[in-house]
């Protein structure tokens, strides 16, 4: 098909055939009210820059305001973000949708145990 398409459109005079590049990334309109959409992100760098134990950021970041709560913990995972959403609900209230990406560990690690014998939705 694609050959085809090529031979009539040389036919017609049309030589070119290269893809018209995308843009990156497409901007949105923010939220009309804050509490509306809460993106919850962590971010690993090294922030005690060697003078302390490693640690991450756990922050909640308001898409129609761009107000920003944050924490320090060990890793990111299930129990750091349960720990951190009632610090955040606390003081802003509880948002219509929290939007998490990249969460690093969903459940806690599997003991030896649970490894060898499957997983637990088998057993």
């Amino acid at each position: 098909m694609r050959r085809t398409l090529r031979r009539w459109l040389r036919a017609q005079g049309v030589e070119h055939f290269r893809r018209r590049p995308r843009p990156h990334r497409t901007w949105r309109a923010r939220r009309a009210h804050p509490g509306e959409v809460v993106q919850l992100e962590g971010s690993h760098p090294a922030w005690l820059e060697g003078r302390g134990p490693r640690c991450m950021l756990m922050g909640y970041i308001d898409e129609a305001s761009s107000r920003v709560f944050a924490r320090f913990y060990e890793y990111e995972g299930t129990w750091s973000a349960l720990d951190s959403f009632p610090r955040y609900v606390k003081p802003y209230g509880i948002p219509l949708a929290v939007y998490a990406i990249h969460i690093r560990r969903i459940a806690p690690r599997p003991n030896r145990a649970s490894r060898n014998n499957g997983p637990a939705w088998r057993r």
